[in-house]
């Protein structure tokens, strides 16, 4: 009776570890163009960028959320959010529908500026991505960049002061009425909505740690007994 005693609480101890760790959590900066027209450019071959933004501001808004809260953040008025890339290094531009992809660079490509944070809520660089666009119609940018800055009032206000960052984050937007003739750019596109978000992980808690241990002495100590 013992030995199951013992085991039983050795593996409790362990489910323990693993429900109580909390999963990645992601912040994600999600912003909208409600009136007016955001540039977005995407330049030939060899020309340097691919430009979404600023968005916010007076034509938009920018709030935050993350997956582990019901916490939302309504960044006050004049909150912009900026997305772009360098280095293209394909472009193909038909009658209807424009490709080009991005290899990124070092300078600062993605950011969210708001007075909530005094400034910079969060930054990164190196913008890795692909836009698709439809002349007349929709289109789409997706990409990676590196995390360089993050407030730590955002964190605080998620309750992730503690957490690991994740240093890749995600860029996505959207556009409308895309324009451009055969084998040029993309200009005066309408700016729908976008996110940049970012990853965090929890660090283990000194009672986890607690958990983790009192398993495996409850685990060790049902072998010894078995092995005696």
């Amino acid at each position: 009776m013992n030995k199951k005693v013992i085991l039983a609480l050795g593996c409790v101890a362990l489910l323990a570890v693993f429900t109580s760790t909390a999963m990645a959590d992601a912040i994600t900066f999600s912003y909208s163009v409600t009136s007016g027209t955001v540039p977005t450019i995407a330049n030939q071959f060899g020309s340097p960028s691919l430009t979404g933004g600023p968005v916010g501001g007076a034509a938009g808004s920018v709030t935050v959320k993350d997956t582990n809260t019901a916490l939302t953040l309504f960044l006050p008025a004049g909150s912009t959010g900026m997305i772009q890339s360098d280095n293209n290094v394909f472009y193909s531009s038909g009658t209807t529908t424009l490709v080009a992809t991005y290899a990124g660079s070092g300078v600062t490509q993605v950011q969210v500026m708001s007075s909530f944070c005094g400034g910079v809520c969060m930054s990164g660089t190196n913008v890795l991505g692909t836009y698709t666009a439809f002349n007349g119609s929709g289109g789409g940018f997706g990409g990676v960049y590196e995390l360089t800055f993050v407030s730590p009032l955002i964190l605080a206000f998620f309750g992730d002061s503690t957490n690991v960052i994740g240093p890749d984050g995600g860029a996505a937007f959207t556009t409308t009425d895309n324009k451009w003739t055969p084998g040029g750019t993309t200009s005066s596109a309408l700016l729908g909505s976008g996110t940049i978000t970012i990853q965090t992980s929890a660090i283990p808690e000194p009672g986890t740690m607690a958990l983790l241990g009192a398993g495996i002495l409850g685990v060790a100590g049902f072998i010894r007994r078995k092995a005696s």
